[in-house]
């Protein structure tokens, strides 16, 4: 068998391989060359340090940063919806739908000022003594203030998922809301 010459991609070197051989080894001048081929050497964008990363995972997703220590999470300076204090928020919280409060007892009311007069809450039913709906039905998981409270997170674009999570009912149940299949009373 006769040998054949060849140039190594990762080091440019000549060596020689047998014919049998060539379908095999056929890129690389030794194992070694082939190892550091496949890890490319990066700088991070944030520390400035120089970190390897393997050529198949370059492929997949570009990667910036050495470690998560390196990658920023941006925080934003928010006003609260009800006490109009300034708050820092997290990107990452804001993609969730978090940050219109400064704190839970901000959240709880701004819910109560929205329903306290509400004109819907204070009406009289005509079967004053027989009406079982809303929340003075026995299996009532919410009251009239969050019904209102989803109908209006509803209306400025919150997904149904994410309030059904918050508020423990199923999905279904906000759609039925969303359509005013039930508390069409409200």
């Amino acid at each position: 068998m006769a040998k054949v010459n060849l140039i190594c991609i990762n080091c440019n070197n000549n060596y020689q391989r047998y014919e049998s051989e060539i379908k095999k080894r056929s890129l690389f001048c030794c194992r070694l060359c082939a190892k550091h081929y496949q890890n490319i050497k990066k700088i991070c964008i944030a520390c400035k340090k120089e970190f390897i990363i393997n050529r198949s995972e370059s492929i997949r997703r570009e990667r910036l940063y050495c470690s998560k220590s390196c990658i920023p999470n941006r925080q934003y300076i928010l006003n609260c919806l009800y006490c109009k204090n300034e708050f820092n928020v997290f990107e990452s919280s804001l993609k969730r739908g978090h940050g219109k409060f400064c704190s839970n007892s901000c959240s709880t009311q701004y819910r109560l000022n929205i329903t306290k007069d509400h004109p819907l809450l204070n009406r009289k039913s005509p079967q004053e003594g027989r009406d079982q709906r809303g929340s003075k039905h026995n299996f009532s998981k919410l009251t009239e203030s969050e019904v209102i409270f989803i109908r209006k997170e509803l209306d400025e674009g919150k997904q149904g998922k994410q309030l059904a999570l918050e508020h423990n009912v199923s999905v279904m149940t906000i759609s039925n809301i969303k359509l005013r299949k039930n508390w069409k009373h409200i």
